[in-house]
C-alpha cells in the first residue's frame, strides 16, 4: 500500500483563513494576527504585513498584487514594487468590512463586503469602483467570508442566501478620455452592439457618472 508523507513546515497558534501562494517559492497566509510570509524550501518565515490584524479574506491576482480584507477596509500588497495601501468607504467601497476577493478575466477585483459587492477596476495607480447591491441583483448584500469564485468561463459566482452569478464581461465599463480630460463612463457592450458617433458616446459617458474627475482610455 503507498503511503503519503505529510511534513509540517510551519506551526504556531495562529488561526489561518486563506492562503495564496506565488508560484515559486512563497506562500502568503491570512492569519488573525497578520499576514504571513512562508518560504515553503527553507520554511523561513515572517509577519509581513498587518501585525496583530485579523485578516478576513486574502487573494493574490495576476499582477501580483495580494488583496488583504478586514473590518478595517480592502488593503493591497505590490510584490513587485512593494508599494502598500489601503481603500474605504471613503475610496468608493459600499462598506469596509471586507468578506471576499476574487478576480475575473479583464483584472477586475470584486469584493464581497458585510454590504454589498464591489467591482475594483486597478490600472496602475488609478482605480474606479462600482457598488452592486440586491437591488442590482446581488443575492445578497451581507456577502460571507470567502464567498466569491471565478469559474473557468469567467463569470464570477457568490454565495450568501443563495447563490448568484455575474458575467463581468456584460458590466465592464470603458473610462472616456477627450483631450486628456476625463469625461465618464461608457459600458463596453454598447460599443460592441452597435456602432455610435463620438458625441453619442460623450453623451452616453456623462449621463453614466456626470460627476466622474478623472478617467483613462481603456477597452473602447
Amino acid at each position: 500500500t503507498q503511503t503519503m508523507k505529510f511534513e509540517t513546515i510551519y506551526q504556531d497558534r495562529l488561526n489561518i483563513r486563506s492562503m495564496a501562494y506565488n508560484g515559486v517559492d512563497s506562500l502568503y497566509a491570512a492569519t488573525s494576527k497578520g499576514l504571513l510570509g512562508l518560504d515553503v524550501n527553507t520554511g523561513k518565515h515572517d509577519m509581513l504585513l498587518m501585525e496583530n490584524t485579523a485578516i478576513l479574506a486574502l487573494y493574490k491576482d495576476s499582477r501580483d498584487i495580494v488583496w488583504m480584507g478586514n473590518a478595517e477596509g480592502l488593503t493591497y500588497f505590490d510584490l513587485k514594487t512593494r508599494k502598500v495601501g489601503r481603500l474605504t468607504i471613503a475610496d468608493g467601497l459600499s462598506s469596509n468590512s471586507i468578506t471576499s476577493i476574487a478576480e475575473d478575466d479583464n483584472q477586475q477585483i470584486w469584493v464581497g463586503t458585510a454590504n454589498g459587492l464591489n467591482r475594483l477596476k486597478w490600472v496602475k495607480d488609478s482605480y474606479s469602483i462600482a457598488q452592486y447591491f440586491e437591488s442590482d441583483g446581488v443575492v445578497s448584500n451581507n456577502i460571507n467570508e470567502r464567498a466569491i469564485y471565478k469559474q473557468k468561463n469567467g463569470n464570477i459566482i457568490e454565495f450568501e442566501a443563495g447563490i448568484g452569478r455575474i458575467s463581468p464581461n456584460k458590466v465592464i465599463y470603458g473610462d472616456l478620455m477627450i483631450d486628456g480630460k476625463g469625461v465618464g463612463d461608457i459600458e463596453s457592450s454598447i460599443l460592441e452592439e452597435r456602432q455610435i458617433s463620438l458625441k453619442e458616446a460623450i453623451s452616453i459617458a456623462i449621463k453614466n457618472n456626470p460627476q466622474r474627475k478623472m478617467a483613462k482610455l481603456e477597452n473602447l
